[in-house]
């Protein structure tokens, strides 16, 4: 093998870099999951749909099944804040253009140092083929 401590020295720092990349384009598009999950649970329990049994009760019999209580589902639904969910909006749709931008910054930088790293290792096969 032919690779130099200059071109190892590279290829760790990239791999590294490389890395630390995949990390943070991962925990960015965790985090726009969650807020989206957020904004869509914020924007569907802001209106609630109807008691479940009002159109089929005569339809379902009461023996075929137990109606989860729905006082209780829309509390869980909604959280300890109902009315800040929706005020919360137009920040969390905020957070998720900021999340998206340097999301894609990250991904950006990824693919940089992805192809820097390509390079190098390809132009150490080169030389390896070279040198038989």
């Amino acid at each position: 093998m032919t690779m130099q401590i200059g071109t190892t020295a590279a290829l760790d720092d990239l791999r590294l870099r490389r890395r630390a990349l995949r990390s943070e384009v991962n925990r960015v598009l965790h985090w726009r999951r969650l807020i989206k999950a957020r904004i869509d649970l914020s924007v569907a329990g802001a209106l609630l749909p109807d008691r479940l049994g009002i159109d089929a009760w005569d339809v379902l019999r009461p023996a075929d099944s137990v109606l989860p209580d729905h006082v209780r589902m829309a509390q869980l639904v909604r959280g300890s804040g109902s009315a800040s969910a929706v005020l919360d909006l137009p920040e969390l749709r905020d957070i998720d253009r900021h999340l998206a931008a340097y999301g894609a910054h990250a991904r950006s930088e990824l693919e940089r140092v992805t192809s820097l790293l390509v390079e190098l290792l390809s132009q150490d096969l080169t030389e390896e083929h070279a040198g038989l």
